[in-house]
């Protein structure tokens, strides 16, 4: 499980939801406190269909 804070979530968001598609959750951090998870949702991991 891949941590983060905003900064770098907000310097690297392409690069960290790549991560998450691909089954690695996320934990997000606020001031060195989990605010937030990101996981891959199985309906979307195959990309957005309208």
């Amino acid at each position: 499980m891949k941590v983060s804070n905003t900064v770098e979530l907000k310097n690297k968001t392409n690069e960290l939801l790549r991560g998450v598609i691909k089954g690695e959750p996320l934990i997000i951090t606020l001031k060195g406190k989990p605010a937030a998870a990101l996981t891959a949702d199985g309906g979307w991991a195959g990309g957005f269909h309208h």
